[in-house]
C-alpha cells in the first residue's frame, strides 16, 4: 500500500535534494567552497540576513491579520460561510504573478493610492511605496493571508465552546478567556500556520523580485541568479541547501511544539 507514496517521494523529493546536496559539495572531489564564499562574502550574509527578517515580519504580519479572520469565520455556518471561505480562497485561484503585477499598479507613483492622496491633500508627492520593504511586506502578506486563515481556522473550529463557557461561569473576564484559554487551544493552528508562511516567505521569488526590486534581494532570487545567469551551480546549490536546513529547522521546532502541546498536526 505504501509503495506508490515511497516511489513518489523518492522520485520527487530525494532524488532532487540529493543532487543539489552533492552540487554543492562535489567538484571533482569532496569540497565545503561554496559554503566557505557564502559565509565569508558579506553582501550574501546580507542577502540572508534580510531573508530572515523578511520572513519573519511577514510571518507575524499574515498571522495578526488572519487570525482575527479565521475566529470570525468559525463563529459562521451555512451560506454566510460558504461565501466567507470563498473571499479567502478566491485569491490563491489568481497567479502569484497577476497579483504581484497588480500591486504594482495600486502601489506605484502613478498607483491609485498615490493617486487617491494627492486628490484629498494628504500628499502633495507620490509616497514611495514600490521597491522597498513596505511593497514586499503587503505583496507578500496578500499573497499568504489565505493559506494561514484557512490553516488556523480549522483549528479554531474544532475548540469546544463550551470549554470557554465553563471559564467565564468561574470567573474568568473575557480577556483572561481568550489569552489563558482559547490562544493556547489555537496554539498549534497558530504555529501550523506560521510554519506554512514563514517557509513561503523564506523561499518567495515573484513577489520580492517584482515589488521589492534590486536593493531587497531575497535568498531565492540570488539563487536563480547565481544558476540561470553566473551559471555557479555548487555556489547555487549551497545557498539552497542553507534554505533547506531552515525550512527542516522550522519544522524540527513544530513538531516538537505540536508533541509538547499533545496536538497533532492537523490541529483537529
Amino acid at each position: 500500500m505504501l509503495a506508490p507514496i515511497v516511489i513518489y517521494f523518492a522520485l520527487f523529493f530525494v532524488l532532487p535534494v540529493a543532487r543539489l546536496l552533492l552540487l554543492s559539495v562535489w567538484d571533482s572531489g569532496p569540497t565545503i567552497a561554496p559554503f566557505l564564499e557564502i559565509f565569508g562574502h558579506k553582501e550574501y550574509l546580507g542577502i540572508i540576513l534580510t531573508t530572515a527578517k523578511l520572513s519573519v515580519g511577514v510571518t507575524a504580519l499574515t498571522l495578526l491579520l488572519g487570525f482575527p479572520v479565521a475566529i470570525y469565520l468559525a463563529r459562521l455556518s451555512g451560506w454566510a460561510l460558504a461565501l466567507g471561505m470563498f473571499l479567502v480562497v478566491f485569491p490563491l485561484l489568481t497567479s502569484v504573478l497577476v497579483r504581484s503585477f497588480a500591486w504594482m499598479t495600486i502601489l506605484g507613483r502613478q498607483g491609485v493610492i498615490n493617486e487617491m492622496l494627492i486628490v484629498l491633500g494628504l500628499t502633495a508627492q507620490p509616497l514611495k511605496l514600490l521597491y522597498n520593504q513596505f511593497g514586499i511586506y503587503v505583496g507578500m502578506v496578500h499573497v499568504l493571508l489565505p493559506i494561514a486563515v484557512v490553516t488556523m481556522y480549522g483549528v479554531v473550529k474544532g475548540i469546544d465552546t463550551h470549554i470557554l463557557k465553563a471559564a467565564a461561569v468561574l470567573g474568568a473576564p473575557p480577556v483572561q478567556v481568550f489569552l489563558r484559554v482559547f490562544l493556547p487551544l489555537s496554539a498549534p493552528g497558530i504555529t501550523a500556520a506560521g510554519l506554512l508562511v514563514f517557509i513561503a516567505s523564506a523561499s518567495a521569488y515573484i513577489t520580492p523580485v517584482l515589488l521589492g526590486g534590486s536593493g531587497h534581494t531575497m535568498i531565492a532570487a540570488l539563487i536563480g541568479d547565481q544558476i540561470q545567469e553566473t551559471l555557479n551551480w555548487p555556489l547555487g546549490a549551497a545557498m539552497s541547501v542553507i534554505l533547506l536546513v531552515v525550512s527542516m529547522l522550522a519544522f524540527t521546532y513544530y513538531f516538537r511544539f505540536t508533541q509538547g502541546a499533545g496536538a497533532p498536526l492537523s490541529g483537529a
